[in-house]
This record gives C-alpha cells, sequence and structure tokens, in this order.
C-alpha cells in the first residue's frame, strides 16, 4: 500500500481523532504481546531449568513507538488536528442520528472524520478507508457511500471514494511495476564485477543479442525499494576458430530497484551457469555459485524485513 501511494504522489491524511486512537490500540496489542512472550518464556523455563533471558523493551519505549508510528509510514502524511468546527459538524449529525450517525447510534468520532474529509475536498479527492457501517447507504458496505454523505461530498470541487478496507483502495491506485530489460543485463552485468566476462573469455565465447528475462518484484520494508530475482539465458557464439555450436549461459541475480531513481542496484548472480558442447562433441557445464557467509558472536539481533509479491499470485 505505501509504495503505490508514493508511486500516486498522495498523501495520508491523519486526522488527530484517529491518531490518537492508533497509538492507544497499538500500545495496548504491544504490551499484550511483551506479556505473552514473558508467559510463554516462564513456561519454558519451567520444563528446561535455565535458558537465556529475554530482553524486551520498556513499557515507555513502547509507548514512545506507539505514539510515533505515523512518523515512520514513510509516506507523505498530513496531521489534522481536531478543531471546533469538524466538532459542530459532528455533534449536528449526532444530534440529527444522520449518517455516519444514527437516530440509536452515536458516533461523534467517524462524524469528526467526515468532517475532516469534506475539508480536503477543497484541496484534491480524497479515499476514505473505513469498514464503519455509518459511512454507508443502509448500513450495507456494498451499497457505497450513504446518499446523504454523497450529496455532501458532492457540494466540494474535488471527487470522494469510499472504501470498505484497504484492499479496495490498493485495487484503485496500484499500477503494473516494470523495469526494462537493457537496465536488468547492464546490472547483471555489472554486479558481477566481471565474472561472467571471464568465465566466457576463458572457455571462447562472445554475448549474443538480448537475453531471455524473467524479472519478479517484491515489495520490502521499504516504500521506495522492491526486491528483484531475475533469471536470464544468453545465446553464446563461439569467439574461436573451432566452430563449436552456440553455448546457453543461464544466470540466477537479485537485487534492489529504487522506484524513485529506477536504479537496479545490489544486485548480484548467485548462480551462473555455461554449458556447450565442445570440439569433441562432448557435453561441457560450468560455471560458479555465490554465495554469503555472515558471523557474529553471542545472541544476534534480528531486522524486520518483508518479501511480499508485487503482483497477485
Amino acid at each position: 500500500m505505501r509504495y503505490f501511494l508514493r508511486q500516486n504522489h498522495a498523501v495520508v491524511a491523519m486526522p488527530e481523532v484517529v491518531s490518537l486512537e492508533v497509538a492507544k490500540v497499538l500500545a495496548r496489542n504491544l504490551l499484550s504481546a511483551k506479556e505473552q512472550i514473558r508467559k510463554s518464556h516462564r513456561e519454558l523455563l519451567a520444563v528446561f531449568g535455565e535458558l537465556t533471558d529475554i530482553v524486551l523493551p520498556p513499557d515507555e519505549e513502547i509507548y514512545d513507538k506507539a505514539r510515533t508510528l505515523i512518523d515512520r509510514l514513510d509516506v507523505p502524511t498530513k496531521e489534522i488536528p481536531f478543531s471546533l468546527d469538524s466538532a459542530r459538524m459532528s455533534l449536528a449529525k449526532v444530534v440529527d442520528g444522520v449518517p455516519p450517525s444514527g437516530p440509536k447510534n452515536q458516533q461523534f468520532k467517524d462524524g469528526v472524520i467526515w468532517a475532516d474529509c469534506l475539508a480536503l475536498l477543497n484541496d484534491d479527492d480524497v479515499h476514505l478507508v473505513s469498514s464503519d457501517k455509518g459511512f454507508f447507504e443502509q448500513r450495507k458496505h456494498e451499497n457505497g457511500l450513504a446518499h446523504q454523505l454523497d450529496a455532501e461530498a458532492q457540494e466540494y470541487p474535488n471527487d470522494l471514494t469510499l472504501h470498505a478496507s484497504l484492499r479496495s483502495l490498493l485495487q484503485t491506485i496500484r499500477s503494473d511495476v516494470t523495469v526494462g530489460p537493457t537496465t536488468v543485463v547492464d546490472a547483471i552485468l555489472a554486479g558481477s564485477d566481471g565474472a561472467i566476462r571471464r568465465l566466457l573469455a576463458e572457455h571462447g565465447f562472445d554475448l549474443c543479442d538480448a537475453p531471455e528475462l524473467a524479472t519478479d518484484l517484491f515489495f520490502t520494508e521499504s516504500a521506495d525499494v522492491l526486491y528483484a530475482q531475475t533469471n536470464a539465458a544468453w545465446i553464446c557464439e563461439d569467439a574461436t576458430p573451432l566452430a563449436r555450436p552456440d553455448a546457453t549461459l543461464t544466470v540466477k541475480a537479485q537485487g534492489t530497484l529504487n522506484s524513485v531513481s529506477n536504479d537496479l542496484s545490489a544486485i548480484s548472480p548467485s548462480n551462473v551457469r555455461l554449458e556447450y558442447t565442445d570440439e569433441n562433441g562432448q557435453p561441457v557445464s560450468t560455471g560458479f555459485v555465490a554465495t554469503s557467509v555472515s558471523l557474529s558472536a553471542g545472541v544476534p539481533n534480528v531486522r524486520h524485513a518483508i518479501r511480499a509479491p508485487s503482483a497477485d499470485q
């Protein structure tokens, strides 16, 4: 979601009534998770008798993280302070019993959110994401925006779209993500630091035209970065007088694509294989596999990371 928000140059509007509740609920959930971890550790300790102690953040740090969650969204945000005008508009809807409230369903907070949305319509289109049935006609998601709310939104210069879920919003704002074949080829050859060309030279072959490429892109924990996995297959022609049949060079590589600069960087081949028939008619298969090893002393830290497909699977 954050990736496509950045691609569409969108801004996440955050009414104060929402940010306060998000911080409160998130802190409560994190504190509950912390206590569950401690409980599970005590149960394991009772069985094993001795274990390495667990290190968990103090409660105050959890509260701080919850309060600053919005600051770490990695997309542009716009804070909407709680205002007397929004409060009055919401109170009127509560008193009249009209959406997003009802005759027996007072929704002051939702009324404030709606008032904030109307104010934002003076500047740009607005996508409101809420599963709260008070915003929907006859309180049913499939019916769309309540007709009274729709009439209010029509008085403003921009459009408002209501979504019952983030998935619905994602279908609206997502776009195809592609990377040019020339960019991929250049990145693979540069990432091998000359090893691919040395392998070809050692066995007497030259790369022919553009390879067959298959590149899969994955969303990551950064809204600006995609993880790329590429399979490439080249036809290579004999560069010696032996007149051997064409060879096949296959490369598996991975790296990252910066969606802002469209720069495919840090890409490195993990498996390179050259296959051909020698002058005696014997098949030859050679190449190299790149591996990385990391060593650490003591209990290592782990970092949050995401690898989610960028296309529906």
